[in-house]
Protein backbone atom coordinates (compact mmCIF):
# COMPACT_ATOMS: atom_id res chain seq x y z
CA UNK A 1 0.00 0.00 0.00
CA UNK A 2 2.83 2.30 0.55
CA UNK A 3 4.47 2.14 -2.76
CA UNK A 4 1.08 2.66 -4.42
CA UNK A 5 0.89 5.82 -2.09
CA UNK A 6 3.83 6.91 -3.23
CA UNK A 7 3.32 6.62 -7.09
CA UNK A 8 -0.11 8.56 -6.81
CA UNK A 9 1.72 11.39 -4.57
CA UNK A 10 4.62 11.25 -7.13
CA UNK A 11 2.22 11.93 -10.06
CA UNK A 12 0.35 14.43 -8.42
CA UNK A 13 3.08 16.43 -7.82
CA UNK A 14 4.82 15.92 -10.57
CA UNK A 15 2.39 15.56 -13.58
CA UNK A 16 0.10 18.55 -12.40
CA UNK A 17 0.47 19.79 -15.70
CA UNK A 18 -1.00 17.29 -17.98
CA UNK A 19 -3.20 16.12 -14.91
CA UNK A 20 -5.08 19.82 -15.29
CA UNK A 21 -6.17 18.72 -18.63
CA UNK A 22 -7.17 15.17 -17.77
CA UNK A 23 -9.49 16.50 -14.83
CA UNK A 24 -10.99 12.67 -14.64
CA UNK A 25 -7.61 11.46 -14.15
CA UNK A 26 -7.10 13.84 -11.42
CA UNK A 27 -9.94 13.48 -9.41
CA UNK A 28 -9.33 9.49 -9.51
CA UNK A 29 -5.52 9.90 -8.20
CA UNK A 30 -7.15 12.45 -5.60
CA UNK A 31 -9.79 9.89 -4.35
CA UNK A 32 -6.96 7.33 -4.22
CA UNK A 33 -4.09 9.56 -2.23
CA UNK A 34 -7.59 10.20 0.52
CA UNK A 35 -8.51 6.80 0.63
CA UNK A 36 -4.80 5.04 1.19
CA UNK A 37 -3.91 8.03 3.83
CA UNK A 38 -7.38 6.86 5.75
CA UNK A 39 -6.59 3.57 4.90
CA UNK A 40 -2.83 3.99 6.65
CA UNK A 41 -4.50 4.91 9.99
CA UNK A 42 -6.23 1.98 10.75
CA UNK A 43 -4.92 -1.86 12.49
CA UNK A 44 -3.36 -4.00 9.66
CA UNK A 45 -6.28 -6.18 9.68
CA UNK A 46 -9.03 -3.43 8.98
CA UNK A 47 -6.46 -2.03 6.11
CA UNK A 48 -6.42 -5.49 4.36
CA UNK A 49 -10.46 -5.73 4.74
CA UNK A 50 -11.10 -2.48 3.65
CA UNK A 51 -8.32 -1.89 1.15
CA UNK A 52 -10.60 -2.70 -1.90
CA UNK A 53 -12.47 0.67 -0.96
CA UNK A 54 -9.12 2.58 -1.26
CA UNK A 55 -10.48 4.43 -4.10
CA UNK A 56 -13.39 5.09 -2.85
CA UNK A 57 -13.11 7.09 0.34
CA UNK A 58 -16.43 8.28 1.23
CA UNK A 59 -16.97 4.59 1.62
CA UNK A 60 -14.50 3.94 4.04
CA UNK A 61 -15.95 7.00 6.04
CA UNK A 62 -19.21 5.29 5.70
CA UNK A 63 -17.75 2.12 7.06
CA UNK A 64 -15.88 3.55 10.03
CA UNK A 65 -19.02 5.16 11.10
CA UNK A 66 -21.32 2.22 10.91
CA UNK A 67 -18.78 0.26 12.97
CA UNK A 68 -18.95 3.20 15.34
CA UNK A 69 -15.44 3.64 15.11
CA UNK A 70 -15.56 7.26 16.02
CA UNK A 71 -11.29 7.82 16.69
CA UNK A 72 -10.84 6.75 13.12
CA UNK A 73 -14.03 8.43 11.81
CA UNK A 74 -12.42 12.02 13.31
CA UNK A 75 -9.12 11.46 12.09
CA UNK A 76 -10.35 10.64 8.31
CA UNK A 77 -12.71 13.52 8.49
CA UNK A 78 -9.43 15.96 9.54
CA UNK A 79 -7.75 13.69 6.56
CA UNK A 80 -10.62 14.78 4.19
CA UNK A 81 -10.74 17.96 5.35
CA UNK A 82 -6.99 18.96 4.92
CA UNK A 83 -6.94 17.12 1.41
CA UNK A 84 -5.50 19.10 -1.79
CA UNK A 85 -8.90 18.47 -3.76
CA UNK A 86 -8.46 20.68 -6.94
CA UNK A 87 -9.06 18.84 -9.47
CA UNK A 88 -12.53 17.68 -7.66
CA UNK A 89 -13.54 21.21 -8.29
Amino acid sequence: MASLQFVIDFALRSCESWLEQNVNVWASFQLWSVGLSILRMLPEHEQKRDRNLASKPHLLIEQLLMNTKLGFLSEALTILRNADLKGME
